[in-house]
């Protein structure tokens, strides 16, 4: 009895990994029309000059090269968080962190960050360390802390040398 009961549970593992994909490409299909339908076309249409697309351009690798330093930053402050056992590789936090950041990008209310910490923590458990919610949850908010001060910082010594406007000195010292 014991064997047959093991087996059942294997089919039923091989019909839910079966399953994995199609309902990955069914929410993959969800975002991306979620994004056509809330794109507004008019502003697309407003980047009409080269110089627009060429600040696009920039921006979007730009914006890409910081996803690895904030898993970096993420996992300092992860590996801080957790005492003894191996550590824990950049490929734990690194996708988790890809994902969040689109949908980041894609939903509203900052639904990435949640899931950025659920795919973590599952990864986490996936490679045999047992590791609390709030852990993983304590982390991600430190990691963001630290890079709002640091984004922070940046923008006052870059305002120090480009003279910004009075609003943004405002905004600075609000946030500071």
């Amino acid at each position: 009895a014991g064997l047959a009961a093991v087996a059942q549970r294997a089919r039923r593992r091989r019909v839910r990994r079966s399953w994995a994909p199609l309902l990955a490409t069914a929410v993959a299909i969800g975002i991306l029309t979620s994004v056509v339908w809330r794109l507004d076309w008019s502003t697309l249409a407003s980047l009409g000059t080269a110089h627009a697309w060429v600040l696009v351009g920039i921006a979007a690798p730009a914006h890409l090269a910081t996803l690895p330093l904030k898993a970096l930053a993420w996992l300092s402050s992860l590996a801080a968080a957790l005492t003894g056992g191996p550590a824990v590789p950049l490929r734990v936090v690194f996708s988790p962190v890809m994902i969040g950041a689109l949908l980041n990008l894609v939903l509203a209310g900052r639904v990435g960050e949640a899931a950025r910490v659920l795919l973590a923590r599952a990864r986490l458990h996936r490679s045999g360390r047992t590791v609390d919610l709030s852990v993983v949850i304590g982390s991600a908010v430190t990691e963001s802390l630290v890079s709002t001060i640091a984004w922070v910082g940046l923008v006052a010594v870059a305002g120090a040398f480009l003279g910004l406007p009075e609003p943004v000195w405002l905004a600075l010292a609000g946030l500071a």
